[in-house]
């Protein structure tokens, strides 16, 4: 074992949490943020972008040393980065529910106990918190102890699912600071159905083809080539970023409408003559 994976996990130990004190930190003091759950909810966010360019700017790099051989090509960078990367997903789940636990105080208006707060977050973000759980519990050390140097470069390719991410995070941002009616606002919307669907649902269709190209036999088979802890790995995170993207796409297709209807009804209150009968 690599004497600096432990090392390693304990450096993104304190990164990610660092990233998040320091964004509100420059939020309160350089950009005169007062808000205390702006401040935290927008520190949580620029906290995931920044994990998510470091993990696909290590995912390319992966992807583009490991493609003379899909399957047994190795890249030094690997463990390495999955052993950083881990303490992300829980930081991540506690900055969420710190951003949480502020937004009910800064709505109530009072100081509350965190035991108050913490069901009701377990309850709203339950989908969240089970994906991140079952990749730090499951997926990172399966890819760390148990694929037996195989597979780097279909990792490098589940880390570039993370592109998506910058954008996600950015709609939470500006809908945080009330910029929802902006065309920035419209147009990353736009770009998030786009690169979320490439990123994280059509990618999985494109790995199963290189594979199936790779060891010569139709890709349709490849779920039943392959082990079966990786198909139903593989099935499970499919079918969550399907449910994401569904969830995205109705909140984006609601948003229009609201806008639309909005539209509708100013039009009708600024025009005295609209909606009166004729005589």
């Amino acid at each position: 074992m690599d004497t600096t994976l432990p090392a390693l996990f304990l450096v993104g130990s304190a990164l990610f949490p660092s990233v998040f004190l320091s964004s509100a930190f420059l939020l309160r003091t350089w950009v005169g943020v007062r808000s205390r759950d702006v401040c935290t909810a927008v520190a949580m966010r620029i906290t995931s972008i920044f994990h998510a360019v470091l993990a696909s700017a290590v995912g390319w790099y992966i992807v583009i040393n490991c493609y003379q051989d899909f399957l047994y090509a190795r890249c030094w960078i690997v463990d390495k980065y999955l052993c950083f990367g881990l303490p992300y997903m829980l930081y991540d789940m506690g900055a969420m529910y710190a951003s949480f636990h502020v937004d009910l105080e800064v709505k109530h208006s009072t100081i509350l106990s965190k035991s108050w707060t913490f069901l009701p977050f377990l309850r709203k973000e339950k989908l969240l918190l089970f994906h991140h759980l079952m990749v730090a519990l499951v997926g990172y050390p399966l890819a760390v102890f148990y694929r037996n140097g195989k597979g780097e470069f279909f990792l490098g390719c589940m880390l570039l699912t993370e592109l998506s991410s910058p954008f996600v995070n950015l709609r939470g941002i500006l809908k945080k600071i009330n910029m929802k009616n902006s065309l920035l606002y419209y147009t990353n919307n736009a770009l998030i159905l786009i690169v979320f669907f490439l990123c994280r649902i059509f990618i999985f269709p494109v790995i199963f083809w290189v594979y199936s190209w790779d060891q010569q036999f139709s890709w349709i088979k490849v779920p039943f080539m392959i082990p079966w802890h990786c198909t139903l790995g593989c099935s499970i995170i499919v079918l969550f970023q399907c449910m994401w993207y569904y969830m995205f796409a109705r909140s984006i297709w609601r948003g229009l409408q609201r806008k639309h209807f909005d539209a509708n009804c100013n039009g009708t209150d600024e025009n005295p003559l609209v909606g009166q009968k004729g005589h």
